[in-house]
């Protein structure tokens, strides 16, 4: 068995990282158990600039490692193996720098917004250092995003909490389903109501990632819809409103009509691989979790029984076949249709799946990750089915549970079957 240990949730801002160079250090402090039985793995979340030829260096207490440059367009996960006496009981140290004499060389991954408690930076080559005044702006105080999990049979990580629900008379429901059409609040059939849902909300704006925007729009679905229809933020033109949004919408919007419904991100095998974000309805016909999914309008049907996720997950090339496409598929542009044909069809994109574990967006904004999909996965909180291809892959994350425990359902005030119009 093993434990992960970290300090920070992954609440990662992705344009507010830190950058390191030859005088610009940082430090991660991160307490082990006072038994120490084997080695582990480091989990760093960093990126080489562009062009960048330096290897980041990477100290780990009085061992000097080194990660080569390669090519990425985003924030993503760094894997350094651990040998036990790289390790020591107690308090472990990590420092990180790379060579270069101007802030061209690396990033890392940083969670801000309070004064931390194991990172530092060092703006004279590890002479003194600082948690105030950090990141790339000096503007934030916070956490680098460094993970170490440690092997030993007598370790585990904790049991995750429970799912956190929406309320059923949430106040802000009221202006969510006035942003509806009033033809799909009137389908009486709950699967049929979401399936028109999802329809709907793949048509109101054009997908753009990190590729085509750079104001990441907040998990919120009445400014998705504002943000991704004007084509404009606050700042800047073509915010991003990719896969992410496309779900945060559909899963509010559903649970404003009155269909239980929750967050699913799934990736193809590990976190370097194309990943997806969609959603489940519970649907109390069939006493179970059904696939939708409100960017590409796909779902996935045997013997006229809706697949959940956990289902896709085992699919492989026979998802091809029991895939049905509704009328937002078809006004998709090349791009979406590309990424069905090559990631979806083939059930390459659910190989690996986690639940976000609440669904009160709107009563909690702020307990919302500020940029889901710019960086490779990060937030602590999703809840990873262990029953995939390599779970080994999913080292820098603590919460992996069975698929069992992620079938459970909804509770009984949202089990109920409700006409909400």
């Amino acid at each position: 068995m093993s434990r992960l240990f970290y300090t920070e949730q992954g609440m990662c801002a992705y344009l507010l990282y830190e950058a390191v160079s030859a005088r610009r250090r940082l430090r991660k402090q991160l307490v082990l158990p006072e038994r120490i039985a084997a080695g582990g793995t480091l989990h760093l979340l960093a990126k080489p600039f562009q062009d960048c030829r330096q290897p980041l260096r990477v100290q780990v207490n009085d061992h000097l490692f080194t990660l080569e440059p390669a090519p990425t367009s985003y924030l993503s996960w760094h894997e350094l193996p651990l040998e036990l006496e790289h390790l020591r009981p107690g308090v472990n140290t990590v420092e990180i720098w790379s060579d270069n004499t101007a802030l061209d060389g690396w990033a890392v991954g940083m969670e801000s917004g309070y004064r931390p408690a194991g990172s530092r930076l060092s703006l004279d080559g590890g002479q003194s250092w600082q948690n105030e005044r950090m990141g790339i702006t000096h503007a934030l105080s916070g956490e680098y995003i460094v993970r170490l999990r440690l092997e030993n049979p007598a370790l585990r990580d904790p049991e995750p909490p429970a799912f956190v629900w929406e309320r059923p008379d949430c106040p802000q429901f009221a202006a969510v389903r006035e942003a509806i059409p009033v033809e799909i609040r009137e389908v009486a059939d709950l699967w049929e109501r979401a399936r028109a849902l999802a329809a709907w909300v793949s048509t109101q704006w054009e997908y753009r990632n990190t590729r085509g925007g750079i104001e990441y729009a907040p998990w919120d679905a009445l400014t998705i819809l504002s943000w991704g229809r004007a084509k404009r933020g606050m700042v800047q033109p073509n915010p991003i409103v990719m896969c992410v949004h496309f779900g945060i919408v559909f899963v509010t919007c559903a649970l404003a009509l009155g269909i239980p419904a929750r967050s699913v991100c799934c990736n193809g095998g590990s976190p370097h691989t194309v990943g997806h974000f969609i959603s489940e309805v519970w649907i109390e016909r069939w006493n179970k979790w059904c696939q939708v999914d409100g960017n590409c309008d796909v779902v996935y049907m045997r013997n006229g029984v809706p697949l959940s996720v956990d289902e896709l997950s085992r699919l492989g090339d026979e998802a091809g076949s029991l895939a049905v496409t509704g009328a937002g598929y078809e006004r998709q542009g090349d791009f979406i249709k590309q990424f069905v044909h090559d990631f979806m069809l083939n059930g390459q994109v659910y190989q690996h799946w986690a639940v976000w574990p609440r669904n009160d967006y709107l009563s909690y904004p702020e307990l919302t990750p500020p940029s889901h999909g710019s960086t490779e996965y990060v937030e602590i909180a999703w809840r990873w089915s262990e029953d995939v291809r390599h779970p080994e892959a999913l080292g820098m994350f603590p919460c992996r549970v069975q698929a069992a425990a992620l079938a459970v359902p909804p509770p009984p005030e949202w089990r109920a079957v409700r006409s909400i119009l």
